[in-house]
């Protein structure tokens, strides 16, 4: 069983339980950056491509490209939930908004 919130060892299972997930997901994007170094395409514009370039440059380092990434991803997380329940909220305190693009999608922009 796993210790309770008020033992010792609480905090050192969380510890190497957060410090495994970062392992893995900095294991991730690894994988990435090396799929991507293998198809480097300098037309391409995808954020990883320009991040890679900037790599082949000496601009930024690969652990710095890791941490970058990271970082996108806790606040692309972020934004979107705070995106979504903010567009939750105005549909709900405006109805005949939310009746409109029932009727209408197209009034949703692409």
């Amino acid at each position: 069983s796993s210790p309770s919130h008020d033992d010792p060892d609480y905090l050192t299972e969380f510890f190497h339980t957060r410090l495994q997930a970062e392992n893995e997901l900095e294991n991730f994007f690894e994988e990435i950056l090396q799929l991507n170094r293998g198809n480097a395409n300098k037309d391409s514009n995808d954020i990883i491509s320009l991040l890679v370039q900037s790599e082949v440059d000496e601009k930024i380092s690969g652990k710095e490209i890791v941490s970058f990434c990271k970082l996108l991803l806790v606040a692309g997380n972020e934004t979107t939930t705070n995106l979504l329940g903010n567009l939750l909220y105005c549909l709900i305190e405006h109805p005949d908004v939310y009746k409109q693009i029932q009727q209408d999608t197209a009034l949703i922009p692409k």
